[in-house]
């Protein structure tokens, strides 16, 4: 089996304020090459995200988020 990174990602505090947003994430995110599992969590506000770092790196997850309006905390 491949080797995976999964890492949690903090958002700025208040970015994920709903399940829609938990859900936007998740279904942004699992289309992206190479990740293969997401979880959005507006409670922690933070995304764990596992993916496979042959296709895809952590600044490239980062700049997702950031793209899509989460603001990652640096």
């Amino acid at each position: 089996m491949a080797e995976t990174t999964t890492e949690e990602i903090r958002v700025r505090k208040g970015a994920i304020h709903c399940e829609g947003c938990e859900a936007t994430i998740e279904r942004f995110l699992s289309r992206v090459p190479g990740v293969q599992d997401v979880k959005a969590s507006e409670e922690a506000q933070v995304v764990q995200v596992t993916w496979d770092p042959d296709t895809i790196d952590a600044d490239r997850v980062r700049a997702e988020l950031d793209g899509l309006g989460y603001p990652v905390e640096r």
